[in-house]
C-alpha cells in the first residue's frame, strides 16, 4: 500500500515541480537558502554534507559555494548503485566533480577525500515530498535512510525543498527516518 502511495506522490510532485520556470526555481532557491543560513546549526557548522541538485530540484549550488566562502567543509555524496550506498566526499570545487549515477554531479574520488562520517554536523537532505511532521519521501532507492542508519552519531538532518513539495502527510514506513527541520522559500518547519 505505502509503496504505491509513495510512487503516486513522487510522480505528482515531480510533475508539478517540473513546471517551475528556471527563473522561479532560482528565485525560490535564493529565498530558501537565506532561511537555511538563519539556522543556528547551519551557521555554526564545521562540516556540512549537502546534495548536488539536478533537474527541477531546489538549487543547492549557491549554498554550497557560500559555505566554502564561510570556511565550512562541504561534502557531497558519491553514489554506489550496486550497493545502494552513498559515501560523502569533500567538495573541492567544480573541477573535483564528475557526472555520476542518474546524471548527477558527484565527487570524483581522484580529486576528493572521503569524509569522516563522525565529522558531519549537518546533512542537507534532498527529497521529493515532505510533510509538517518532518517526514520525507525520497526517490525510492533508500540511499539516505540507509546512510542515516549507518552514522556513528546523529547530525542535524534538514530537508531542503520548494514549499510546493510539502504535503499534509507523506506515507512513512518503519525504516523511514524523520528530519529535524525542513527549509523552503517560505520558511522553516
Amino acid at each position: 500500500m505505502n509503496v504505491q502511495e509513495k510512487k503516486r506522490l513522487r510522480q505528482e510532485i515531480i510533475r508539478v515541480r517540473d513546471l517551475l520556470s528556471k527563473e522561479a526555481c532560482l528565485e525560490k532557491s535564493y529565498k530558501a537558502t537565506q532561511h537555511l543560513w538563519s539556522i543556528h546549526h547551519v551557521k555554526h557548522a564545521r562540516s556540512i554534507m549537502c546534495f548536488s541538485s539536478f533537474g527541477s530540484e531546489i538549487d543547492t549550488w549557491s549554498f554550497i559555494e557560500e559555505a566554502r566562502e564561510r570556511h565550512i567543509q562541504i561534502s557531497l555524496p558519491l553514489t554506489e548503485r550496486e550497493r545502494k550506498k552513498i559515501t560523502p566526499y569533500t567538495y573541492e570545487g567544480r573541477n573535483s566533480l564528475k557526472k555520476g549515477a542518474y546524471g548527477i554531479w558527484e565527487p570524483d574520488p581522484i580529486h576528493s577525500t572521503e569524509m569522516k562520517l563522525s565529522n558531519i554536523d549537518v546533512i542537507i537532505v534532498p527529497g521529493v515530498a515532505f510533510d509538517q511532521q518532518k517526514g520525507r519521501v525520497g526517490y525510492g532507492a533508500g540511499y539516505y535512510d540507509r546512510f542515516f542508519a549507518s552514522l556513528p552519531h546523529e547530525p542535524r538532518r534538514i530537508g531542503f525543498c520548494f514549499a510546493m513539495q510539502v504535503v499534509e502527510k507523506v506515507p512513512m514506513e518503519p525504516f523511514d527516518m524523520r528530519l529535524h527541520q525542513i527549509v523552503t522559500e517560505e520558511g522553516i518547519i
